[in-house]
């Protein structure tokens, strides 16, 4: 009988976990419920619905199932790097990282995951040295772990180490969800070593709009190698991108292609070519509005009677970081003035901004901005452009308009520390936020910046 019920709460287990690999979390949840039902007092099916619960964004109840198996099993390793992992999502870094340490005090060198979450917390914490140190560690135990490499390039590259950052990075291609979510081919991946003359190139989509805005840059470098250049980007994309120098076709994700000799990920071009902080490339503008639309969107606009600002002040609400990067509206208010016209750019507005956008004069778009052609197009109207950091800002700069590009505490490793310009958008300012969520300092700063600029142009 004991010998049944072990084997039914097994296959349970693995039931679960084989849906969790693809994705069906609900589903996992279900089959967890079923295991924990049959054996309430056994850790692995608390610990494996944590992950389920987390990777639904229910980490109050992941919290709770973590509690509850190291509860059960004290000394089990995992159980408190996952608790770690799911402290920190919850904004408890501290605890987070005294649960690495636990992790690693019982498991030693095998808590791979441990001394990496470990190193993630310090990188958290702006401590970007000890950060490097942790990863370094990691690696040197587990030298093939991709995760940790790729984190470890973040970190590099965000301290403007980009040689070594940009070969971490790549490492991204060897975590297997990270490879399975891209389309594969059967030709060699192009990281600059072989020659491009009279060969034909795919830039290859990844990650997400404002990724590939920032790096189809690259096209004219491939082009000028002799390639002829496809260029691979999301759907919104499309129109857009045939403005770039260099590209032959442009094609959205998952669209039939011709036939090329080599393909590089947009994201490794940097590698490929080499980059330093010496050699971005870094043109003025690489990016150019349709101008029939631009026409239209004069006329919708009507005649200027006052400077234009384009604004976001939101991420995708979905985005896993759209907390930190957005604005509540009621406190982005702040810089909102009689003296201009402001225009919002974002193609949505958060429930919890209504009531701040229905007292505003914000003009709005939504149903209009039917893909980037059309916001480049808007925001070529634009006197100037402010934005939070997300896809629009990457759009502004591209097209070589003044940008202020709003940033939080823990910013994108791509604005590098303490400056106030951009390597990548000679059009950009940077605002940096001092201390998570608090944007009253950077507000004010802006709108005296704004104010200068007007003054000057006048």
């Amino acid at each position: 009988m004991a010998e049944q019920w072990l084997t039914a709460y097994a296959e349970l287990l693995d039931a679960g976990i084989a849906l969790a690999e693809n994705n069906q979390f609900d589903a996992a949840v279900e089959k967890y419920d079923a295991a924990i039902m049959l054996a309430p007092t056994l850790s692995p099916a608390y610990i494996n619905r944590a992950l389920a619960f987390a990777s639904l964004r229910r980490h109050a109840d992941a919290l709770v199932d973590l509690n509850r198996s190291i509860e059960l099993q004290p000394t089990l390793a995992i159980a408190y790097n996952n608790r770690g992992t799911v402290l920190r999502a919850l904004g408890d870094v501290n605890a987070a990282a005294q649960d690495y340490l636990k992790a690693i005090e019982l498991a030693g060198d095998a808590a791979v995951d441990a001394h990496g979450n470990l190193a993630t917390y310090y990188f958290d914490t702006k401590q970007y040295e000890m950060a490097c140190a942790l990863y370094e560690k990691a690696i040197a135990v587990q030298p093939n772990y991709a995760r940790t490499h790729w984190n470890f390039g973040m970190c590099l590259l965000l301290l403007g180490d980009l040689t070594r950052g940009w070969q971490e990075y790549h490492w991204r291609w060897q975590v297997p969800s990270y490879r399975a979510a891209h389309r594969s081919f059967d030709v060699p991946m192009w990281l600059g070593q072989t020659s491009l003359n009279g060969r034909t190139i795919l830039l290859q989509a990844e990650q997400g709009f404002g990724d590939m805005i920032q790096f189809c840059r690259y096209s004219a470098l491939a082009a000028a190698l002799g390639a002829r250049v496809l260029l691979e980007v999301q759907a919104g994309l499309v129109e857009l991108c045939k403005s770039v120098d260099g590209v032959s076709e442009v094609f959205a994700i998952n669209d039939p292609l011709p036939s090329f000799d080599f393909y590089c990920p947009m994201m490794s071009l940097p590698l490929a070519f080499a980059t330093t902080l010496e050699t971005i490339p870094a043109p003025s503008q690489y990016l150019t509005s349709e101008p029939i639309k631009v026409q239209k969107w004069q006329a919708k606009l009507g005649a200027k009677t006052k400077p234009r600002i384009g604004i976001v002040w939101s991420t995708d609400l979905h985005h896993q970081s759209s907390q930190s990067r957005s604005v509540p509206l009621d406190v982005f208010a702040q810089m909102l003035s009689n003296e201009y016209e402001f225009v919002s750019l974002q193609r949505m507005t958060w429930p919890r901004d209504m009531p701040a956008m229905a007292s505003s004069a914000i003009r709005r778009f939504e149903t209009d901005l039917l893909d980037f052609s059309e916001t480049a197009a808007l925001c070529e109207c634009m006197d100037v452009v402010v934005s939070v950091d997300t896809s629009v800002a990457h759009l502004a700069g591209a097209l070589g308009k003044p940008v202020y590009i709003l940033l939080h505490a823990n910013n994108d490793w791509r604005w590098l520390l303490n400056r106030s310009d951009s390597v990548w958008y000679p059009s950009a300012k940077l605002y940096r936020q001092e201390k998570m969520f608090e944007w009253d300092g950077v507000l004010a700063s802006l709108r005296a910046d704004i104010e200068r600029h007007f003054v000057g142009a006048s």
